[in-house]
C-alpha cells in the first residue's frame, strides 16, 4: 500500500511515497500525526549542500530490514557534488547501518520515501557518486537522495540519529550534516528502558 507525502524544505518541494504492508506503517516522531518533519534544533552547516532540520521518522516493528531517505539540495545556485563520505553521527541498537544515494529528475523521480529493504535500484553506493543539486526553492526533483538502510529491529530499536555528509565542489571539500533520527521501533522495549521517541504509542 501506498501513501503519499509532501515533503517542503524550505520551499524544495517534491512529492513521494510511503511504503507499507501489514503492521509496517510510517510513524512521525510528532504526536498526532503518521508522517511528517519535526524540528529538534539546528546543525553547523557549511557548503552549497543543504540537509533537513529536525526530520524524524519512526517506523513500525517490521520482519525486514527497513530504508528511510534524506534529501538534500542547494543554498543558491544549481551545484554539481561528488560524494565521498556519508557516515552516521550516533547510533543505537545497531553497531552499523548502509547507505545508499539517488539522482532523481524530472524523468527518472524517487517515488518512495521509506520502505522494506532493498530500496529500489536506482539507488547506488554514495563513495564517488557525482550529481546535481539544483536550489531549494525549486519545484524540479532534481536533488541528491540518500537512503539510510537500517537492519531489522530484533530485541531493541534501531534508529540513527543525525547523519553527515562528506562532498567535494570544484575540488574544495566540505561537510553536510542533517539534524535527522530515523528508526524502527520494536513490540516490547527491553525491560528498564524507555522507547524511543515516536515508538511509545500509549
Amino acid at each position: 500500500m501506498l501513501c503519499a507525502v509532501t515533503t517542503n524544505l524550505r520551499g524544495f518541494r517534491f512529492r513521494r511515497s510511503v511504503l507499507f504492508g501489514g503492521v509496517v506503517v510510517l510513524l512521525v516522531l510528532a504526536a498526532g500525526a503518521y508522517f511528517g518533519f519535526m524540528r529538534t534544533g539546528a546543525a553547523p552547516e557549511s557548503g552549497p549542500m543543504r540537509l533537513p532540520q529536525g526530520l524524524g521518522m519512526a517506523m513500525a516493528p517490521a520482519t525486514t530490514g527497513m530504508f528511510a531517505t534524506v534529501a538534500g539540495c542547494s543554498r543558491s545556485e544549481p551545484v554539481q557534488i561528488t560524494i565521498r563520505q556519508i557516515e552516521a553521527l550516533n547510533l543505537e541498537g545497531t553497531d552499523s547501518v548502509e547507505f545508499r544515494v539517488a539522482w532523481p529528475n524530472e524523468e527518472n523521480p524517487a517515488t518512495i520515501a521509506a520502505g522494506p529493504l532493498p530500496p529500489p535500484s536506482m539507488y547506488g553506493g554514495p563513495e564517488g557518486a557525482t550529481g546535481t543539486l539544483v536550489t531549494c526553492r525549486s519545484h524540479l526533483e532534481r536533488y541528491v537522495d540518500i537512503a539510510v538502510l537500517l537492519p531489522r529491529a530484533t530485541t531493541e530499536p534501531v534508529f540513527v540519529h543525525g547523519l553527515a555528509v562528506t562532498y567535494e565542489v570544484g575540488g574544495e571539500t566540505f561537510r553536510a550534516v542533517a539534524d535527522a533520527t530515523l528508526g524502527i521501533c520494536v513490540e516490547k522495549t527491553p525491560p528498564g528502558t524507555s522507547p524511543p521517541e515516536g515508538c511509545n504509542m500509549d
